[in-house]
């Protein structure tokens, strides 16, 4: 947050500053994920899966998330203290 401020960029929630990500460069995910092979048979076979899960992450740093909160891989969600 201070390299924002100091570049004086408003902050935003990732889901808010892809925008159209997911469907423009889904053909080119699965083609990245199909050219891994067995490597990428753990991958999500769509890519706003991927992009779901990385603003699931993402956009709850930009509230008001306590310090204290943790990520849960598990249940893919913040715990809060």
């Amino acid at each position: 947050m201070v390299t924002a401020a100091h570049r004086r960029i408003a902050l935003r929630p990732l889901s808010d500053a892809i925008g159209q990500l997911a469907p423009t460069r889904a053909r080119n995910y699965v083609t990245y994920r199909l050219d891994m092979g067995s490597d990428g048979t753990h991958l999500p076979a769509q890519f706003i899966a991927v992009v779901v899960a990385v603003a699931a992450f993402g956009d709850p740093l930009m509230g008001s998330l306590p310090d204290e909160s943790s990520w849960d891989p598990a249940a893919r969600r913040w715990q809060e203290p």
